[in-house]
């Protein structure tokens, strides 16, 4: 084999049995709690049909139990390729998983579909990549990657309702992921620098959440308080943007630096959602919701880093940064931006529907922008062939209130009640949101030997 090529490969297999239920952690002076569903009636409010009225003690198990089970094996080839201008590399892979739950309980709202293994799920998944980087000389270096694979669902993805049946989600399939990017690097005695640019594709995703909905329109009857299963599948989503990273050494002992990313990560489509509850019988099929050119939650899609660091000679050094942080958006809820939101609970069209006020309910909300100001340092001491150090940070020290994510509550899902739960002076279903700590430190000494 050349010096110049190098072969890499690996094998893996693992399995997961994931055990999952309630227990009885106190029971505050009671002799014993009564294992139903309180909202239900009959035998649909048993949690288990083999136990009929079940009392349960402290540490027995009630409501939910069952197993989740996945076993995953696979394996990767890459040869490396290099040469005095260039170096590449190119990649392949292949791996199975395959997914099942067994239910320990007959549950009263599914009792032909709780009980047992469900049907086991198989995902083949493959993908290879390549990159390759030009040498323009020692110091200067363009750089390119492309990838392309497939993923299974995540085992949270793949039953609808888990906790209570062994429904599986309608229409399951791989998520398929491409990626680019490209790049310059620079690094001389005076800059080091990169700056790249990505794109990246996810197609095929699918989404499970769990809340209570109000207004659900075509049902024959009001549905209220209906506590849902809600089911997004054949989402689509688009990254693009620009990465960048700089540091300028002014002396021996202080540098500058600089960073930052500038991106675009929004819903590239709309997707198909549906409902599943045990307040309904059958499967809600509430077609697309428009979440085309919605921002994607997850934090900043903006951010820039400036700071500065001095490293002395007698062995303590201190940097310090300002980060600034712009264009975070709120978790959009799926379901109000479905046909049900123009439509009462008989399936026919509000009357008084305004076009121009359901635009502003339903507009995304950006949280405003917030830069953070850190401070790092420490200090070591050689004591003959071992060394002592001390190491702290100082975190947010203006203590800036900042909102770092937060999602829309699905409660109301229909125009009349989301507009007259906004016009309130204290909305009951407003938005819930994650504040970022305030100032906070922390500090570290060490003995090394």
């Amino acid at each position: 084999m050349s010096s110049q090529v190098v072969f890499t490969g690996a094998l893996n297999f693992r399995q997961l049995n994931s055990e999952n239920f309630a227990s009885i952690l106190d029971l505050f002076g009671a002799a014993a709690f009564l294992d139903v569903d309180s909202f239900s009636k009959g035998t649909e409010a048993q949690n288990d049909l083999q136990n009929i009225n079940k009392l349960v003690a402290e540490s027995d198990i009630f409501k939910y139990h069952y197993d989740l089970n996945a076993t995953n094996g696979g394996g990767f080839l890459q040869a490396e390729f290099n040469f005095r201008k260039i170096e590449t590399y190119v990649a392949t892979q292949g791996s199975f998983i395959s997914y099942q739950r067994t239910g320990y309980f007959q549950n009263g709202n599914f009792p032909d579909n709780s009980l047992g293994n469900s049907n086991e799920l198989n995902f083949g998944n493959y993908g290879s990549k390549g990159g390759i980087t030009y040498k323009i000389n020692g110091r200067n270096y363009l750089n390119t990657n492309l990838a392309y694979f497939t993923k299974p669902p995540a085992l949270r993805n793949t039953f609808s309702n888990a906790r209570q049946n062994n429904d599986v989600v309608t229409g399951l399939r791989n998520e398929k992921i491409f990626t680019a990017d490209a790049g310059y690097t620079v690094r001389s005695p005076f800059l080091t620098g990169r700056i790249t640019g990505f794109y990246g594709t996810f197609k095929d995703v699918t989404e499970v959440s769990f809340y209570y909905a109000d207004g659900l329109s075509g049902s024959g009857r009001e549905v209220t308080n209906a506590f849902v299963q809600e089911v997004m599948t054949g989402i689509d989503k688009r990254h693009i943007g620009l990465e960048f990273g700089l540091e300028i050494p002014l002396t021996t002992t202080v540098k500058i630096r600089t960073a930052g990313s500038v991106g675009e990560y929004i819903y590239n489509n709309n997707p198909q959602v549906y409902l599943t509850s045990d307040d309904f019988t059958e499967v809600r099929h509430m077609g697309k919701t428009s979440l085309e050119g919605y921002r994607l939650p997850g934090g900043p899609q903006r951010v820039v880093q400036a700071g500065f660091e001095y490293r002395d000679p007698a062995y303590w050094w201190i940097s310090a940064s300002a980060n600034f942080f712009s264009k975070t958006f709120i978790d959009v809820a799926p379901l109000p931006r479905t046909q049900n939101f123009k439509t009462d609970v008989d399936g026919l069209p509000f009357n008084h529907y305004d076009e121009r006020v359901a635009q502003r309910l339903l507009r995304q909300e950006e949280f405003e922008s917030y830069m953070l100001v850190n401070l790092v340092g420490g200090k070591s001491w050689r004591l003959k062939n071992k060394f002592v150090g001390i190491f702290g940070s100082l975190n947010n020290i203006l203590d800036s209130t900042y909102k770092t994510g937060g999602y829309e509550q699905s409660r109301n899902v229909n125009y009349d009640l989301l507009k007259a739960d906004m016009e309130r002076e204290q909305p009951i279903f407003g938005s819930k949101y994650w504040f970022g700590p305030g100032t906070t430190y922390y500090a570290h000494v060490y003995y090394r030997f």
